[in-house]
């Protein structure tokens, strides 16, 4: 990763009121708590799983950037945001 970028070291779990299923390439989530259902696409599902396995932020982002065609500044600001909604929405925290 080039050295202006900067990727939070966050490390997001899951909260035992949070559900989710695979469905094909994407992942659909259920908030207990808010009883809303939410469905990722392929890409916030790769997020998502990097979560679920315990990965760090960066950690997520160097894994897309082997997967995708895009800079390593692009995927990173794309997965700070997608963690952010999920954290907003209360799915990971």
């Amino acid at each position: 990763m080039s050295d202006n970028t900067c990727v939070m070291e966050r490390q997001m779990t899951v909260p035992r009121y949070v559900i989710a299923n695979d469905i094909e390439d994407s992942v659909v989530l259920l908030n207990l708590n808010t009883k809303r259902y939410y469905i990722l696409n392929s890409t916030a599902s790769a997020i998502w799983h990097g979560v679920v396995e315990g990965k760090t932020e960066s950690q997520i982002v160097d894994g897309m950037f082997q997967e995708y065609e895009a800079s390593q500044e692009h995927i990173g600001a794309s997965v700070a945001r997608i963690l952010d909604l999920l954290e907003k929405a209360h799915l990971i925290e």
